[in-house]
């Protein structure tokens, strides 16, 4: 059995600028190519939904390295604070998959992370 792990997480700006350039499409397949996978927030998700058509969505999702990732119920409080820190709901829960898998978030608003400090675990796209 191959055990692949996450090496990204998409937040709403990376889900939604999946529709709009070959960026996000280049940097999944490279994470693919690493015999990797890329994680997608439930709330990045729910969030996209209301900025772009569901069958592009739905491409995304069913990418064979795509996982679909929440928050265990006993984590809402972690989530409640980075929330507050973050400013919005998807962003923390972005934040909260990168840091469960260890790995980077890829975003089209890096601005959003800033509270995070000096090197946040983002990789910027256009």
């Amino acid at each position: 059995m191959n055990i692949r792990s996450v090496h990204l997480v998409l937040d709403t700006s990376a889900i939604v600028a999946y529709a709009k350039t070959i960026d996000v499409g280049e940097t999944i397949e490279e994470v693919r190519g690493n015999h990797g996978e890329f994680a997608l927030p439930v709330a990045c998700l729910a969030e996209a939904a209301h900025l772009m058509p569901t069958d592009v969505l739905d491409l995304l999702v069913g990418n064979k390295s795509a996982i679909l990732v929440g928050l265990a119920s006993d984590e809402w409080r972690a989530l409640a604070a980075m929330r507050t820190l973050l400013g919005r709901l998807d962003v923390a829960a972005a934040f909260a998959a990168a840091e469960a898998h260890a790995c980077d978030i890829l975003t089209a608003e890096p601005d959003l992370y800033k509270p995070l400090g000096d090197d946040p675990p983002i990789i910027s796209i256009a």
